[in-house]
């Protein structure tokens, strides 16, 4: 059901309630069309309300897309009649105080979006020269995560030099630029699955894209969290160790229904080994 409709059964639905009310939104064939033309407006923030409310970990790459079909969705129209066009100019007006941070200038979601192989030039920002400030701050983040340490065994691994980094950015770029094509027709290309396969490859940057893609994009997962914790630390366990809150909090937020405790344990020792040996490439 399309948001404009859910809207009209709840005006019907409120109608049926209260018989006053049912007067007073006596909705015409006219008032229809108006109210479907406001509500159309709102149908790509519903849908991006949705997508950012599922229990899908949602990336800081998407944001920037988002930020963009969203502004585009709001762009003037010659047949808009003046209600769509006042609700689509204030959108636009509060959407750009609050997202241009985002994507006018060097920020996060641009960086993760640039590790994209497939939209490595950010060609879809308008601003010019902010591509190469997004990359130049993905070299300094290459250098950072990528200094001199030492490994378990105590070796130590000399660490990226500026000049380095740099060289490993022009690599990357220019492996994208070829293969861009390819991956945009893939209908099923998994950007997880290509910094997976190419880890050891461009295994610098691969750092950089786990620091980056951890980030949730959204406080929808956060909130959850506190709801789980809400419910597992009531009134009659006020007396339990934050030890142990966190650990049935992980249990219920991360236990798949598919898997026995003991499998779940298994795969979680797994996940934990691969993490420790991604870490000593």
């Amino acid at each position: 059901m399309k948001l404009y409709d859910r809207v009209l059964k709840t005006l019907a639905d409120c109608g049926k309630l209260d018989p006053y009310l049912g007067a007073e939104l006596n909705i015409t064939p006219a008032m229809y069309g108006r109210l479907q033309a406001l509500v159309s407006v709102l149908e790509p923030f519903a849908k991006a309300t949705q997508m950012s409310g599922s229990k899908a970990f949602v990336t800081l790459h998407l944001i920037p897309k988002w930020i963009l079909s969203l502004k585009q969705s709001l762009a003037s129209d010659p047949l808009d009649n003046s209600y769509v066009a006042l609700l689509k100019s204030k959108l636009l007006a509060s959407l750009t105080i609050r997202v241009s941070p985002i994507i006018d200038e060097v920020s996060l979601a641009l960086m993760a979006s640039a590790l994209d192989p497939r939209d490595c030039e950010l060609e879809y920002l308008n601003k010019p020269g902010l591509a190469d400030d997004v990359w130049k701050a993905i070299e300094a983040e290459v250098v950072e995560l990528n200094g001199c340490r030492q490994k378990p065994n105590g070796e130590m691994v000399v660490g990226v030099m500026a000049g380095h980094a740099s060289s490993l950015v022009h690599n990357f770029r220019s492996h994208c630029h070829l293969n861009c094509y390819l991956w945009k027709q893939q209908l099923d290309f998994s950007i997880i699955g290509f910094w997976k396969e190419h880890q050891s490859e461009f295994a610098e940057l691969a750092r950089v894209v786990r620091a980056l893609y951890c980030i949730p994009a959204t406080s929808t997962n956060c909130e959850r969290a506190f709801s789980v914790a809400g419910l597992i630390f009531m009134q009659k366990r006020m007396s339990m160790k934050p030890e142990t809150l966190e650990v049935l909090s992980f249990i219920r937020g991360n236990f798949p229904p598919q898997y026995s405790l003991s499998e779940f344990a298994d795969k979680c020792c797994k996940h934990a080994m691969d993490a420790v040996r991604d870490d000593q490439l």
